[in-house]
């Protein structure tokens, strides 16, 4: 859409751990296929959260579930069958071994987020790895970037037209654990 696109990570190894990286990366909505209707895929995400989803994000999510696919196949991102579970839902390939011990390098997951990092760079954005957000920058009530952090210590103020958060939540912190999941977060079996 003619925009510049920087991503702030604060991994700051070429393979960093996260999520992405040690999923299995099955595509589906509620265990639906995302090929099935907008309105289908949206009732399963309010009927799976209690009703409790933000109607308009769960609208835009289903509406974009299979397009997202398309655009990461018109990527080189290949999928396959996701022989795990009586369905026709799909993982990305290849599929993880699902073995003790660090078994996610070279899965689907771990080479789409290099295929992706490598496509940003070629339509001239940046990936910035050992840098985090910190806070965003507010201006008279309107986001205008973010302040970040490299690993040295380093502050810098980045200005943005728009700011996507998508950073897995609030998980290593306790107090917003307890403010909003329970009360015994130190109690709380994650996985994430």
């Amino acid at each position: 859409h003619g925009l510049r696109a920087l991503v702030l990570e604060r991994g700051a190894a070429p393979h960093y751990m996260c999520n992405s990286r040690v999923c299995t990366g099955v595509y589906h909505i509620g265990f639906l296929d995302e090929t099935e209707t907008e309105d289908a895929l949206y009732d399963r995400i309010m009927t799976m959260t209690g009703g409790t989803a933000r109607t308009d994000v769960a609208r835009t999510f289903a509406a974009l579930a299979a397009p997202v696919k398309a655009w990461l196949g018109a990527r080189g991102v290949a999928f396959e069958p996701y022989h795990r579970q009586p369905s026709s839902l799909t993982m990305i390939s290849p599929a993880r071994r699902l073995s003790a011990g660090l078994d996610w390098p070279g899965n689907g997951p771990d080479r789409t987020l290099r295929r992706l990092a490598d496509d940003l760079a070629v339509r001239g954005g940046e990936l910035r790895r050992g840098v985090a957000a910190r806070a965003l920058m507010m201006e008279h009530g309107v986001c205008a970037g973010v302040r970040a952090a490299a690993a040295s210590g380093d502050e810098e103020d980045l200005r943005a037209g728009a700011v996507v958060l998508a950073d897995g939540g609030f998980q290593a912190n306790a107090a917003l654990l307890a403010r909003h999941v329970t009360r015994a977060a130190d109690r709380l079996q994650q996985r994430n």
